[in-house]
């Protein structure tokens, strides 16, 4: 019989290609800028006029606010808004999601956006992305975290504030969030 060709095994070659795509995106993908704010998609998601790469669209790294249509979704974007306003923001950036947004850390002066988000009860640190985070940074954010669970901060203070993995999940299978 022998070992099976490659193709025979397209999904596994799929894979493959896709997995390695992702670790040259990782690298290739890497670096920083300074710019300013130019709007909000939502609690994490930010377009920014940086000043060597042009317009871009920046996700948090480390950070799962809520989804549009989720409780402290608006109080996640506000907040968002109020931190950049004004502000010449340092990107320090790693590598790009599945919907071409560059993921990034997001800083005023020596202030992390994502700590900030996190740290304020207003989104969670998103551990499903953790091993692409400094140890600094994911160590920083989970600690911030737990902070804002203890003090019932933001979205903390609800009981049923719902992970926006959750939602993206119920939304895939037809459901509504609550």
């Amino acid at each position: 019989m022998g070992t099976p060709s490659v193709m025979a095994q397209p999904q596994a070659l799929t894979t493959l290609i896709a997995q390695n795509s992702q670790r040259e995106a990782h690298t290739e993908h890497r670096w920083t800028d300074t710019g300013r704010y130019v709007r909000a998609a939502d609690g994490d998601t930010l377009t920014v006029q940086t000043d060597r790469h042009g317009l871009v669209t920046v996700r948090l790294a480390g950070v799962d606010a809520p989804e549009r249509d989720m409780r402290y979704a608006e109080e996640a974007t506000r907040f968002l808004k109020a931190f950049v306003q004004s502000a010449s923001l340092g990107l320090d950036c790693h590598s790009m999601d599945r919907y071409g947004r560059h993921v990034c850390e997001v800083r005023k002066g020596q202030q992390d956006l994502g700590a900030e988000l996190i740290a304020a009860g207003l989104a969670w640190h998103f551990k499903r992305y953790a091993s692409e985070q400094s140890s600094t940074h994911r160590d920083l954010y989970a600690k911030l975290e737990t902070a804002a669970r203890t003090k019932r901060l933001g979205l903390w203070a609800d009981a049923q504030a719902m992970d926006p993995q959750a939602c993206r999940k119920l939304k895939r299978e037809g459901h509504a969030c609550p």
